[in-house]
């Protein structure tokens, strides 16, 4: 889930005017079992030169030599990504909301953009490194119509990835299995979003996502691939 608002807020931040509001709704497969799952996403953004407020990420951008610099901090909802029970009984601990400090450098060459992030995760004490593109095309002069193609690369530490994506010892055990650590793991998201321009206030917002996890040992059937859908609609003020 968290991978999911992560990916949504990215959108709302390329897309939102300095306030805006709106809803996504959707579907995502699910990282841990094998089913889908459908969601609506109420979100909020607000910036100016000193601040940006988006959901319940906070952040500040630097500029420098045509390079931005961005600080924030990304606490996320405070819900349990696994709890005890879960996956037919075999989650014997609960795995709480990853909570992130990011610093991240964002260079763009006309309708190009390159970036590159680092991540402390609280949760866990793990760190990921990340390494973005994009491209805007606008159909049209009067930019009514875009399409955005996106590629990131996440370097995930071992302690991060032990905890999100590895079974405990116990766990292992419960399930007559030896247990052995992940040193570290990455992942890549393949994207593709879409705006279309209402009116000077409105938009839609369509945007899918493939991404692309290297290792996921609390699944049992190594299930590697997971996309997400969504819609949104964005009014901005």
């Amino acid at each position: 889930m968290k991978k999911l608002i992560i990916f949504i807020l990215l959108i709302t931040n390329i897309f939102s005017a300095t306030k805006s509001i709106g809803i996504f709704s959707g579907v995502n497969d699910n990282i841990y079992e094998n089913k889908e799952k459908y969601f609506v996403f109420p979100f909020f953004s607000y910036r100016n030169k000193f601040i940006s407020i988006n959901g319940l990420n906070v952040g500040t951008s630097i500029p420098y030599k045509g390079i931005f610099y961005n600080l924030t901090l990304e606490p996320g909802f405070f819900q349990k990504v696994l709890e005890k029970g879960e996956l037919n009984g075999i989650i014997e601990e609960d795995r709480d909301s990853p909570i992130f400090l990011s610093l991240s450098a964002s260079k763009n060459f006309k309708n190009f953009n390159l970036n590159s992030t680092y991540k402390k995760e609280f949760t866990s004490g793990g760190n990921l490194l990340g390494l973005g593109a994009s491209y805007i095309y606008f159909f049209d002069k009067s930019y009514k119509y875009s399409l955005i193609p996106s590629i990131n690369y996440w370097y995930l530490d071992g302690s991060y990835s032990d905890y999100y994506l590895n079974l405990t010892e116990q766990e292992y055990t419960n399930l007559s299995k030896q247990y052995k650590s992940l040193e570290n793991t990455y992942s890549l998201d393949y994207s593709i979003s879409s705006r279309i321009v209402l009116d000077e206030k409105s938009s839609l917002i369509l945007s899918y996502k493939l991404n692309y996890i290297d290792q996921n040992k609390i699944r049992q059937d190594n299930k590697k691939y997971f996309d997400t859908f969504s819609l949104g609609y964005s009014y901005r003020f």
